[in-house]
């Protein structure tokens, strides 16, 4: 078992090693064994099996070393809290997968990390380091078993995967933080509760539909179903707000008003619209069906 993360092969002469703080690098492995618990991995599996895919790993793994360095971060002189070193480049995602594909071994924390130090030179230092709050780490997240009801959607619009502290979707604190993190700014002022699987269902249908066809959910009720079953017989639907019966007949009547500002061409702006959103989430990845309509923008 590895105790220590070395600097391993490199991608070129000039590749130093990323300084790591241990505390980072443990905490960095229990995120890589809960997930790989997640997918039903007992060390035997190689990758392709239990549904990991070798990108939606890669992406995953420099996520949740991003968030560990972000939560571990140097104390240096006097106390102060020092700022991370940048994150890695986009082409370590390739690098990765390639990393990943070559070890013929099982999936275990040790193989996982492994790869990840010989594309990301890393070495553990027991240097002075604190723990400060940080955001959960969301990436891009590629659905291989996308249902054939969805075949006229577009799957990379729909799923992410996540990284945070264990137990998050029992939190409704934390809960409401990973959720902000996946809508970015159209998330921030919507307060999610969980619906069961029937409204959920008629509310995918919904707005798969859209809010310019209002009423014809009913003719989108196998899109509906194939979305609120995406992620499993586990996965629990979060809304941007709850519905009665006579509410889903036209659930577009009950919007919820969000604003945002943003920077354009013209400077700063504020904008806003009216939203409905409805989130399936295993804890592991989150798909995301929303409407935005009526917006306006000065």
């Amino acid at each position: 078992m590895l105790s220590v993360i070395i600097a391993c092969v490199t991608t070129g002469p000039d590749v130093s090693p990323i300084r790591v703080p241990r505390a980072a690098s443990v905490e960095l492995r229990g995120h890589i064994e809960r997930h790989l618990a997640a997918h039903g991995c007992t060390g035997a599996e190689k990758l392709g099996e239990r549904g990991l895919d070798d990108k939606n790993l890669a992406e995953f793994l420099l996520a949740a070393l991003r968030l560990a360095r972000e939560r571990h971060p140097w104390i240096g002189r006097d106390g102060v809290v020092l700022t991370a070193p940048e994150d890695h480049a986009p082409a370590d995602v390739w690098a990765l997968a390639a990393a990943l594909w070559r070890d013929d071994r099982g999936l275990t924390a040790d193989t996982c990390m492994e790869a990840l130090a010989s594309v990301v030179p890393l070495e553990n230092v027991d240097a002075p380091a604190g723990t400060r709050d940080a955001e959960p780490r969301t990436y891009p997240y590629f659905p291989y078993d996308w249902p054939a009801a969805l075949a006229d959607r577009e799957a990379l619009d729909h799923v992410q995967g996540v990284v945070t502290e264990a137990g998050w979707i029992d939190d409704p604190a934390r809960r409401a933080r990973v959720f902000r993190a996946v809508g970015l700014i159209y998330y921030d002022e919507l307060r999610f509760v969980e619906l069961g699987e029937q409204i959920s269902v008629r509310l995918a249908a919904a707005l798969w539909a859209g809010p310019e066809n209002r009423g014809a959910g009913p003719a989108h009720m196998e899109a509906g179903r194939a979305f609120v079953r995406l992620l499993g017989d586990r996965a629990r639907c979060f809304a941007s707000r709850e519905f009665t019966d006579d509410e889903l007949v036209d659930p577009f009547a009950h919007g919820e008003a969000i604003g945002w500002s943003h920077r354009d061409e013209l400077g700063d702006r504020c904008s806003g619209g009216l939203m409905l959103a409805l989130l399936v989430t295993d804890g592991t990845l989150v798909a995301t069906l929303d409407a935005l309509w009526d917006t306006w923008s000065e």
